[in-house]
């Protein structure tokens, strides 16, 4: 590893500086006692990166984060996706914006894939509780169980307009 900063009484980093790591992976910011602190960027040798801040030398509090083609921006405890934040995957121009909890969409959110909107719960990735879900010209609005419609739920038919209200599994 190469360094360029100062160093404090007991010879770790500390203050603004620079390391170059020898498997390629480049962290340029703040520095607490030899650990990531304060705000920095970390760039991969393939130039994915996390730019926000840290503590711990971890990723914590605000920041951004893109690896192969997809990108976060929001929240992170302890270097995962946790809290509220925007998640774009660039290849199938779908996003979501919402809560996370360890990395899974989780909490209240929105996810937009070509002409699919699903508006509501989220439980470890998976629709999961009330929500709408936009179809092109279909539409359903109810419950959800581990990203299936199950429980009292309305399903529209929007150009034959057709609705079934019932229960679904």
């Amino acid at each position: 590893s190469r360094w360029i900063f100062r160093i404090n009484n007991k010879n770790l980093p500390h203050g603004k500086g620079k390391c170059i790591f020898e498997d390629g992976l480049v962290y340029n910011g703040s520095w607490v006692n030899g650990k990531r602190e304060g705000v920095g960027k970390m760039t991969f040798p393939n130039n994915d990166y996390y730019e926000g801040e840290w503590k711990n030398d971890a990723p914590n509090g605000k920041g951004e984060h893109s690896i192969g083609g997809e990108y976060y921006k929001g929240d992170f405890v302890e270097g995962n996706r946790h809290g509220k934040g925007t998640y774009k995957w660039s290849q199938e121009k779908t996003k979501y914006v919402g809560e996370f909890k360890n990395n899974c969409k989780d909490g209240f959110g929105i996810y937009y894939e070509k002409d699919t909107v699903y508006e509501g719960e989220w439980k470890n990735d998976a629709p999961n509780g009330k929500g709408k879900h936009y179809l092109g010209g279909e539409y359903y609005e109810g419950d959800f169980v581990e990203g299936n419609r199950h429980g009292k739920g309305t399903y529209k038919w929007i150009q034959k307009q057709i609705k079934y209200v019932g229960e679904f599994k």
